[in-house]
């Protein structure tokens, strides 16, 4: 289905785009100024609208969203359970590579997290009404998740 005239809920996408560098990113050589930041601490990172959301992933996307797993990456995928799509179509993810997806809707509300994660309620995503764009020929809601493996780092010691 493809959306002309108006964002309704039954003519959005989801977009799932994989990139990956062609070299290692070195972060701490870089001496380019990072942007400012605005940091709220009385709301959820799902509930941040016009900003790109993190998933520390697993190597493999979605970690154990199907087995029983429930802490950062599992809970994102369980209240925008579009997002589970995204382990058909990606590979284990490298050390390069990320995914970025765009237009996922939260379905439900919760409290917790791990052993304490509970459903709390249907969730209505408004950003289907409100922060809705025309993208080529098709509506995407404007949340974009980009998703990497949280490597782990030995220390330097």
């Amino acid at each position: 289905i493809i959306a002309k005239d108006s964002p309704n809920l039954d003519s959005q996408f989801v977009e799932f785009t994989l990139q990956e560098l062609e070299n290692d990113l070195y972060l701490n050589e870089n001496e380019t100024p990072l942007c400012d930041i605005e940091l709220y601490e009385s709301d959820s990172i799902e509930n941040s609208f016009g900003s790109i959301h993190t998933d520390f992933a697993n190597q493999f996307i979605g970690g154990g969203v199907i087995s029983g797993g429930c802490v950062q990456e599992e809970i994102r995928f369980i209240i925008s359970p579009e997002m589970i799509v995204s382990r058909m179509m990606t590979r284990r993810l490298q050390r390069r590579s990320s995914l970025i997806i765009s237009g996922a809707q939260q379905y439900c509300k919760y409290t917790g997290y791990s052993s304490d994660f509970r459903f709390d309620g249907d969730y209505r995503d408004t950003r289907a009404e409100v922060q809705s764009k025309i993208h080529s020929d098709h509506f995407v809601i404007d949340t974009h998740i980009t998703c990497f493996d949280a490597l782990q780092f030995p220390s330097s010691k």
